[in-house]
């Protein structure tokens, strides 16, 4: 099909409620600057010193340094952590989270009452029982006083969700990773080489999406082996949790925002997402039948026609793609990034959707659209 004018106006509902964050040390702004955005002496500190590539940088909490307390760094990675401002007070709260601290060290440090706040008990700390319903919850989802208590521990919104700062213009969620849309024997020999040992890949389970056990899994839940091959290609959280996972490994409560209003429009519930005996018939599907509506949800799961039809990569990879031109008009105040990075639009090799998002800080306005 050709696509001859697509016209789509998207109006950001802005969110009124504005949150204020009180921590007890100053925030340092030079870790939630996009690495693009960053002085390039800043930059290049944080590569060599502290083992950050621009990828690990705009997501929180994915680079290895950061699991590391101050007490635990090289003197070269404690140079590179104060040439770019940081002290020991800042990085263990800002970045570390006391993660590494003994319960102890958390009690006797005054720590205590916010982890109590957020769920945490010696027990859990330590290994030993479940852990807190919160490690399960978006910022959003938390009550005002676990807000609170979460900020004391130098939590806020975007590093408590992990927000991604990576470019993105597309019309999905999250940057998409072209190169695992490339059949298997298009690859480069570096990034076969890696997916086959590190994560079990071969041209059968490369060409046909789903098939690979570890795309049954969500990111941070794959081995330390796993991760560190899907990082050297070019994975990280986000995009591997939407693009290959598409959040069917997540329960049910952790769906939240615009990802739970996408669940809920391709028609599943809490229970049926539970016992998957009752899917909905979104699943047996082809994508030219389903709604505009549900084709934009599906799209807020980062799928597109031919991924969501389980169709192999060399019926539709084409090295030359032809982008096509949108006509864009934005309207509407500006909202924040968490609530704005998406318009849960879809527009694939031979479709296009229009939609109107139920969300309460999303609205799409439907433009023309004309397919031959």
């Amino acid at each position: 099909m050709t696509l001859h004018k697509v016209i789509i106006a998207v109006a950001l509902v802005a969110n009124n409620h504005v949150e204020a964050n009180t921590f007890p040390l100053e925030k340092p702004e030079v870790r939630y600057t996009p690495w693009q955005d960053l002085d390039p002496v800043v930059q290049n500190i944080a590569e060599t010193k502290l083992g950050y590539t621009p990828v690990t940088w705009n997501v929180h909490g994915l680079a290895d340094i950061e699991r590391l307390g101050w007490w635990q760094m090289t003197p070269d990675q404690e140079e590179g952590a104060k040439a770019i401002g940081f002290n020991e007070e800042t990085w263990d709260c800002f970045i570390h989270h006391y993660s590494s601290y003994l319960w102890s060290e958390i009690v006797d440090y005054n720590y205590v009452d916010h982890f109590r706040n957020l769920g945490w008990t010696e027990s859990s700390w330590n290994g030993n029982d479940e852990l807190p319903a919160t490690e399960a919850k978006w910022w959003g989802q938390l009550t005002d006083d676990e807000k609170k208590a979460a900020n004391g521990l130098c939590y806020f919104e975007d590093n408590w969700n992990m927000i991604d700062m990576n470019p993105n213009d597309s019309i999905f969620p999250h940057p998409k990773p072209d190169f695992r849309f490339v059949p298997w024997n298009d690859l480069p020999s570096y990034s076969k080489t890696t997916a086959e040992n590190a994560l079990g890949y071969d041209e059968f389970s490369w060409n046909n999406l789903g098939v690979n056990i570890a795309e049954l899994n969500t990111f941070l839940n794959l081995n330390s082996t796993q991760r560190e091959g899907l990082l050297e290609i070019g994975f990280y959280t986000h995009t591997w949790d939407c693009w290959m996972n598409h959040y069917l490994a997540y329960k049910w409560n952790s769906f939240h925002g615009k990802q739970k209003t996408a669940i809920e429009t391709l028609g599943w519930t809490e229970t049926s997402w539970n016992d998957l005996e009752e899917a909905p018939d979104t699943e047996i599907t082809f994508w030219e039948d389903l709604t505009p509506e549900e084709k934009a949800a599906a799209t807020q799961l980062c799928y597109f026609e031919e991924t969501w039809n389980s169709e192999e990569l060399t019926t539709f990879y084409d090295p030359t793609p032809i982008t096509p031109t949108l006509e864009v008009t934005i309207s509407g105040s500006e909202t924040n990034a968490a609530t704005a990075k998406s318009s849960a639009t879809e527009v694939s090799n031979s479709a296009c959707s229009n939609y109107v998002f139920n969300s309460a800080v999303l609205a799409i306005a439907v433009g023309t659209f004309v397919f031959t």
